[in-house]
This record gives structure tokens, C-alpha cells and sequence, in this order.
């Protein structure tokens, strides 16, 4: 039996502008280093009207090189970003 390789899932919190293709603009760098998004929910920004709460979930470390670009990426197109952790996956 080969080495199993431990998963792991980052969550993020972030806030963008209220503009058209702002989701989308914020979500590239995701796709310009290949990391899958495994889920995304959005929540009304309980302060500021017509603002939304973005949580994303990704598949990987926070540590991870292409990880770390990625968020940088993200960074230019939100208001804020919160990284709230990485943790391994379990096997069922």
C-alpha cells in the first residue's frame, strides 16, 4: 500500500465593493493558480447595506505557495480578507 497523502481545506472570510464583476474579479487568482473551491456562501453584510460576506472554502494549505499568491491576488480586489484556517480532512 503506496503513502496516502493527508488533504487539507483552507476557509476564508472576505467583503468586497458593491460593483458589477466584483465576485468574479475577486475569484480569479483561484483559477490562475489551479486551486479548486470546494464551497461559497454568501451573507448579507449585517452593517453596511448592499454589502455581502463571502466564506470560501479551498482545497489545500494556507502555507502552500500557490495558496499564498492566490490570496495575494485576492487581496487587491476586496475590502477585507480573514484566512480562518487550514485542516486536514478525514477519511470516512
Amino acid at each position: 500500500m503506496g503513502i496516502q497523502k493527508e488533504e487539507y481545506r483552507t476557509t476564508i472570510v472576505f467583503s468586497l465593493r458593491d460593483k458589477p464583476g466584483a465576485l468574479c474579479d475577486a475569484l480569479k487568482p483561484f483559477k490562475k493558480y489551479n486551486i479548486n473551491l470546494t464551497r461559497i456562501i454568501s451573507r448579507p453584510h449585517t452593517k453596511k447595506e448592499w454589502q455581502y460576506i463571502f466564506f470560501i472554502e479551498i482545497e489545500g494549505r494556507e502555507e502552500n505557495l500557490r495558496i499564498k499568491k492566490a490570496l495575494k491576488g485576492l487581496r487587491i480586489h476586496t475590502i477585507s480578507v480573514y484566512v480562518l484556517g487550514s485542516y486536514p480532512l478525514k477519511k470516512v
